[in-house]
């Protein structure tokens, strides 16, 4: 099973975390993208729990799979606009960043 982390740099200059296990010749892909609560490699391959790995259990199935850690999350940076302390502000950022 292969395993990295890759460090993504979007087009506005936020570094995205993007984490990988993946089957030797993979047939197929999944990305897992966490919600509000916890960062994609916490919610989908926790340290020190393989055996909670969605990650793991995708490889091991024959897919690559990947967990994206979302802008201001885990291991990606935060927009400056998280920053702002302003609740009435526009959304940092949008999907399609």
């Amino acid at each position: 099973m292969h395993t990295e982390t890759h460090r993504i740099e979007s087009d506005d200059d936020i570094t995205i975390s993007l984490r990988e296990r993946s089957a030797t010749d993979p047939d197929t892909a999944v990305v897992f993208v966490h919600g509000a609560t916890y960062a994609g490699r916490a919610a989908f391959d926790p340290v020190g729990a393989p055996e909670y790995s969605w990650l793991a259990w995708a490889a091991d199935a024959g897919r690559a799979a990947f967990a994206v850690d979302i802008r201001g999350y885990g291991r990606s940076e935060r927009p400056p606009a998280m920053d702002a302390g302003d609740e009435s502000e526009t959304p940092p950022s949008r999907a399609s960043e």
